[in-house]
């Protein structure tokens, strides 16, 4: 992996990864930097560092994107492994397991807004596209074709 400064792509470190990188997210309120593997574990880096500080394992393993809630610090991650069931999945403390939100499509990315809500878009068994919104444990889905 290299760290480096962004517009201008000033190497700051490198380093081996163990992992293939997949997807990246990061916090906005303290700078740190999660990074999701193919595999199944997902590594959170602090602002600058090329050391992981923290790991969770996500069950299964076709991970995609991720998402950090910017007012409460949750981490969630797209699981499109499983089928017929995929999910996204959300650590609110990465000590402690996941909520995992089963979806009817494979999620592909995943972001919150400012009132902690999750949206999560991907296709459905008939490639049709699907935008959801998760509002207090209930999922709302909206299909376009």
């Amino acid at each position: 992996m290299i760290i480096a400064t962004f517009p201008d792509g000033n190497i700051v470190s490198e380093s081996p990864l163990n992992y293939n990188p997949y997807g990246i997210c990061s916090n906005s309120s303290n700078g740190n930097v999660w990074i999701v593997s193919l595999a199944s574990s997902a590594y959170e880096y602090a602002h600058g560092s090329a050391t992981p500080m923290a790991e969770v394992t996500i069950p299964n393993n076709f991970l995609t994107e991720c998402a950090v809630d910017p007012n409460t610090g949750a981490f969630a991650v797209c699981n499109g492994y499983g089928i017929p069931s995929f999910s996204v999945d959300v650590w609110h403390n990465t000590s402690t397991a996941p909520t995992i939100y089963s979806t009817s499509f494979v999620p592909y990315s995943v972001t919150y807004d400012n009132k902690d809500n999750i949206f999560g878009d991907g296709f459905d068994t008939n490639r049709t596209f699907v935008l959801a919104e998760a509002k207090s444990e209930r999922v709302c889905t909206f299909g376009m074709s």
